[in-house]
């Protein structure tokens, strides 16, 4: 996104001006305020998230076996895919650590290895190099 517009109060870029003005209607106005603790929001939607995760105390948990609980089915589901089932881990191909997820993989190859080429990619401009040299060969040129 070409920002072009800016708040002046906490940065954020917008690219268009009625966007920004919208914003700025409530960016530090802290209208939003909890009834269970002092603490003051921009939006309805961050005082509800903050409501759910500060206040709410939520009965349902969900244990695995091995003595881990979460608070969402899926969380568990994912631990017990990722952590006991037999599935085939994401490794990487440059140094050959390996992660549960793709997602994981995928941060640690932008992270450790970016501008890198892969080892596939340097064996085949090596084999590369090896057939220019055979064919400067065998026209002479060596």
């Amino acid at each position: 996104m070409q920002a072009t517009w800016y708040c002046d109060r906490c940065g954020r870029p917008y690219k268009w001006k009625q966007t920004l003005q919208a914003h700025r209607r409530l960016c530090g106005a802290r209208s939003f305020a909890c009834d269970e603790c002092t603490e003051r929001f921009d939006t309805k939607p961050q005082l509800d998230i903050h409501k759910r995760t500060a206040h709410e105390k939520r009965a349902t948990r969900f244990y695995c076996w091995c003595g881990l609980s979460y608070e969402n089915k899926s969380n568990l589901r994912r631990h017990e895919r990722e952590t006991h089932e037999n599935h085939a881990p994401a490794v990487c191909e440059q140094c050959g650590k390996s992660y549960p997820r793709k997602t994981s993989l995928h941060r640690h190859i932008m992270e450790k290895h970016k501008g890198e080429k892969r080892k596939e990619d340097r064996s085949k401009s090596d084999k590369d190099k090896g057939k220019n040299d055979k064919h400067e060969e065998k026209d002479g040129k060596s």
